[in-house]
C-alpha cells in the first residue's frame, strides 16, 4: 500500500499511517484487516480509516454485509463481526477532503511502539474557511473513535487562534481514556489536544 500512487494522491493519509505501523517485516506480511479485527484501542489503521468514513465489507459462506467502521467496533476487543464472518473488503469514497488529512502518533519511542494516543485528522478548507472536517483518535477511549463534537463545532466557521483554542478543549473534553503503563489517563487528555494543534496547523499552515 505505501507505494500505491492512487493511495498517496487520494488517500495519503493510510500512507502516514502505514510508515509508522510496526516495521517493514510485520508489514509485509500483515493485513489492514487483521489491524481491525483486533479491535484495539490502538489499532493504528483504524484511525485514518476513520476519517475516510471506511466501509467494511463482510462476508460469510451464506450472506454479504456493509458496515461502516464507526460502527465496527463495540468495545476493547470487540467487533460486530460473528465467529463465521470474515472482512473480505474496505471501501472510501474518493474527495477532496480525503486528500488531505495528515496522521500523527505519541509512543514511548520512535519505532514498533504501541501509541500513547494516536491522531488523524482530513480537512477541506478554503479561504480559511473549514469546509469540512474529520478527526479521529486512538489510544484515548475504549475503541478508536471519530471526534464529532469536535468536527460539528469546527465546521464552516474561520479558522483563528481563539477557534483553534476551543477546538483544542473540546478535544480534551471528548476523549475518554485511561491510565496503564504507558501513560496516566491525564497525560492523555492533555496530549490528544495538542496533537490536535500540531495536525491543524500541518494542514493549513
Amino acid at each position: 500500500m505505501i507505494y500505491s500512487e492512487i493511495i498517496f494522491k487520494e488517500y495519503n493519509v493510510l500512507i502516514q499511517a502505514a510508515e509508522q505501523f510496526a516495521d517493514p517485516l510485520v508489514r509485509n506480511n500483515a493485513t489492514i484487516g487483521g489491524n481491525l479485527v483486533t479491535a484495539s484501542p490502538a489499532a493504528d489503521m483504524a484511525v485514518p480509516l476513520l476519517t475516510l468514513d471506511a466501509l467494511i465489507k463482510i462476508e460469510n459462506v451464506r450472506e454479504k454485509r456493509e458496515v461502516k467502521l464507526k460502527e465496527f467496533f463495540l468495545g476493547p476487543g470487540k467487533t460486530v463481526l460473528q465467529d463465521d464472518e470474515l472482512i473480505v473488503g474496505i471501501e472510501f469514497e474518493q474527495s477532496d477532503i480525503n486528500k488531505n488529512g495528515y496522521f500523527i502518533k505519541l509512543g514511548q519511542r520512535k519505532a514498533m511502539a504501541i501509541a500513547i494516543a494516536s491522531l488523524a485528522l482530513n480537512l477541506e478548507i478554503k479561504q480559511n474557511k473549514i469546509i469540512q472536517i474529520c478527526i479521529a483518535m486512538g489510544s484515548v477511549a475504549p475503541m478508536p473513535i471519530r471526534l464529532t463534537v469536535v468536527e460539528e463545532f469546527l465546521e464552516n466557521k474561520e479558522i483563528s487562534n481563539k477557534l483553534v483554542e476551543e477546538a483544542t478543549s473540546k478535544v480534551s473534553e471528548e476523549v475518554n481514556p485511561i491510565s496503564d503503563i504507558r501513560a496516566s489517563k491525564e497525560y492523555r487528555r492533555y496530549i490528544s489536544g495538542i496533537l490536535f494543534k500540531r495536525a491543524l496547523k500541518k494542514l493549513t499552515n
